[in-house]
């Protein structure tokens, strides 16, 4: 019976936050738009409504035209409690926003390169700030708390989050990898499901698949990191940075492509790029058509605002996160 009634209390907390996710993605919505899209029952969405107002985690904000009845009231989330601080760390040093839900409060960067300086800044960002949570985002492959970072062929161990998070226990403090946040956040703008996600910069390449608006990490959560395959007795990473010409870097964007769309055939790609050479769509086109002999149904699109995809992201993960932690409150 107590299994029973634990099990009943976790189905809870989940419609509740796909109640509130949806209105996070959304903005808002009516009662009839949320029994829609969450596939639950009028009385069981109405009275969760009625939960989520009474602990003051949603809203009313205004009211519908009426089509014969009563206009519908629309819901959207109370914004109060979700300052979240923001940080992008890189090797060249770090840069940061703290959001109060959707309201940029303030931004800035910091030259600061080694873990301990690092950390350092950010535990003072942390102790300057009233923040409810705070997210960090990282070019490397994410585990544990930690990361390991492949920068031109040397791979480095950083702890600094992990011992941060011991110093400010008070703060939850999450870290992800910067592409797969960059998909978030890129989710968050267009949710698309089974979507892949490719950053290529002048270090290697990042990517990260989506099946709906989850993630995967794989068994070693090294799913995503395709720079690591090796060719030719180099990895991706190498022949990346190795390219001379924008030639070179169309051999290896069809190499790329050929692997996503063949393994994962996913339904929308989104490639971003931070190097000199440019996506070539319709040379990309015709290359493909040599080895595939398909028409191909994916959507391949350049995102170009990756850094706003980045901190959208960012906050997407804190949200979702104080989210969370209020629903389990209840």
């Amino acid at each position: 019976m107590l299994m029973n009634n634990q099990i009943l209390k976790d189905v809870k907390k989940h419609h509740l936050y796909n109640i509130m996710n949806d209105l996070l993605i959304h903005k808002d919505a009516t009662m009839s738009e949320l029994i829609r899209r969450t596939a639950l029952s009028r009385p069981s969405v109405r009275n969760m409504i009625r939960l989520l107002e009474e602990h003051a985690m949603i809203q009313e904000i205004g009211n519908d035209a009426s089509n014969g009845g009563r206009c519908p009231i629309r819901f959207a989330i109370e914004k109060k409690d979700y300052r979240i601080l923001c940080i992008y760390a890189q090797t060249k040093g770090m840069c940061y926003q703290l959001i109060h839900y959707d309201k940029l409060i303030m931004e800035g960067t910091c030259g600061q390169k080694d873990d301990a300086a690092m950390e350092s800044y950010v535990l003072d960002l942390i102790h300057t700030h009233a923040i409810d949570c705070c997210v960090i985002a990282v070019d490397g492959i994410v585990k544990d708390d930690q990361y390991i970072t492949d920068h031109k062929d040397t791979f480095e161990h950083h702890k600094w989050v992990s011992s941060l998070k011991k110093r400010v226990q008070q703060i939850p403090v999450y870290l992800e990898n910067d592409v797969k946040v960059m998909h978030l956040g890129q989710y968050f703008h267009e949710p698309i499901s089974r979507s892949f996600y490719l950053h290529i910069n002048e270090v290697g390449i990042g990517s990260s698949y989506m099946e709906l608006d989850t993630p995967l990490y794989g068994t070693n959560g090294l799913l995503g990191e395709i720079g690591l395959i090796p060719i030719q007795a180099q990895s991706l990473n190498q022949r990346i940075r190795s390219c001379q010409t924008q030639a070179q870097f169309n051999e290896e964007m069809l190499t790329l492509l050929s692997m996503i769309i063949t393994m994962l055939d996913p339904n929308r790609i989104y490639i971003s790029l931070q190097v000199t050479w440019a996506y070539e769509e319709e040379i990309m086109k015709d290359m493909l058509k040599r080895y595939i002999h398909i028409p191909l149904k994916n959507n391949i699109q350049v995102d170009d605002d990756y850094q706003k995809r980045l901190f959208e992201g960012m906050v997407y993960i804190g949200i979702q996160n104080i989210m969370k932690e209020k629903i389990e409150r209840l």
